[in-house]
């Protein structure tokens, strides 16, 4: 029969019990041995209390030890335990509760179309659990996460795709790691596919000419963003007056992709962006600083059948432009062309490159460096960065 007793520098009590073999376990409670309160009867009532738990503990201990338990049954012993002993219920870590947790934790801090995709990928995983969602994230396999890979390379997404989701998964499970609701990340086993190397073409400056030749629009106003900051689609189109500082000439503004960094990129105004954020027609009044350069294409979606980047393949095709279809689409997989409106961020990069800009103030304009890089390279003068902007050629 299962007893306590005490051990010398421990303030627990300690459980003795043996198993259905006769051997004997010693085993920490974690059951206080003295009591608390404010009186001296107080503290001799709670010592007792503790003393029953203790037992209680203990015995449940032997019985798990000299029976057959189910998996279950041990789970409801546990945390039946640990209620008892730290009187609050034990957080639940089934594997359905825990994503849903961090897709509900990162909402608001990450980009709306990242966080989509974040909300995609935990749903379809969990789908795949299916019933077995309900159980604790420890009993989540790399055979799981590898079956959820392989099911979507099944799809015809690219690789790329697919190793973006098999990273998400991994970020939540590291984090489950770290709270101590799972010992290992099973995300981080699972071998990926290899990815094609598949990357957007640079338009040429006659090219880009070509695109404001046939921008109808807001477009036009995109466009130069995308070819004199080096900025995203999305970042293009959500541009606000309160971006741009006509009087330093100046763009200040902070990246959606990276928005958690809290960090802005400013990038110098080149002559002929400058010039045609002249000709627009600034709104006034309260709140104006906080109108969209482009407001009628900032009320449309990026991605879908009817959003920007495949209403920008039309002005493509309005400027001449042969787009090379360089992956056909399967299944869920999106067919990939050799241009797209990041080619714009390809030919602001470039266009620097082959005009001897270094390659520390390429990254600083664009953003690509990381915040280590970014302190390494602080000491960088705005007067730089404008000598480098300037670099760029003219439209005309």
């Amino acid at each position: 029969m299962a007893s306590l007793r005490k051990c010398r520098r421990s303030p627990f009590w300690y459980a003795c019990y043996r198993d259905q073999r006769g051997i004997q376990f010693t085993k920490s409670t974690a059951v206080r041995i003295a009591g608390e309160g404010p009186t001296p009867r107080d503290r001799e009532r709670d010592a007792a209390r503790n003393r029953r738990l203790a037992k209680e503990v203990a015995e449940k201990w032997e019985e798990l030890e000299r029976g057959h338990p189910t998996e279950n049954q041990i789970r409801h012993v546990m945390q039946d335990i640990f209620q008892r002993v730290n009187r609050r219920r034990m957080e639940e870590n089934r594997t359905e509760k825990v994503l849903l947790d961090w897709v509900a934790a990162v909402q608001g801090k990450r980009a709306a179309n990242t966080w989509d995709r974040y909300q995609r990928v935990v749903k379809g995983f969990l789908d795949q659990l299916g019933p077995r969602a309900q159980l604790p994230i420890d009993d989540v396999s790399v055979a799981d996460v590898q079956e959820y890979v392989d099911r979507q390379a099944a799809t015809g997404k690219s690789a790329t795709s697919v190793r973006m989701e098999a990273k998400i998964l991994s970020v939540v499970f590291g984090r489950a790691t770290r709270q101590g609701l799972c010992r290992l990340n099973p995300a981080a086993a699972v071998v990926l596919p290899e990815q094609a190397g598949e990357n957007r073409s640079p338009f040429t400056w006659e090219q880009v000419k070509a695109l404001l030749g046939a921008a109808v629009g807001e477009w036009k106003t995109v466009i130069m963003l995308g070819v004199f900051t080096g900025a995203r689609l999305s970042d293009c189109v959500h541009m606000r007056w309160k971006n741009v500082d006509l009087v330093n000439k100046l763009i200040t503004f902070r990246p959606q992709k990276t928005a958690r960094k809290a960090k802005d990129l400013v990038v110098p105004l080149h002559a002929d962006l400058e010039a045609h954020l002249l000709t627009l027609s600034p709104p006034h009044g309260a709140g104006a600083n906080e109108a969209f350069l482009a407001p009628e294409l900032a009320a449309l979606k990026i991605g879908g059948k009817t959003g920007l980047s495949r209403r920008f393949q039309e002005v493509m095709r309005r400027a001449g432009i042969d787009n090379e279809l360089l992956r056909e689409g399967s299944g869920a997989g999106r067919k990939f062309f050799k241009y797209g409106f990041h080619s714009l961020r390809h030919s602001f990069n470039s266009e620097l490159m082959n005009r001897g800009v270094a390659q520390e103030l390429r990254m600083k304009l664009s953003g690509h460096a990381s915040e280590t890089m970014n302190a390494k390279y602080s000491h960088v003068e705005l007067k730089t960065l404008r000598d480098a902007v300037e670099k760029l050629p003219g439209l005309k």
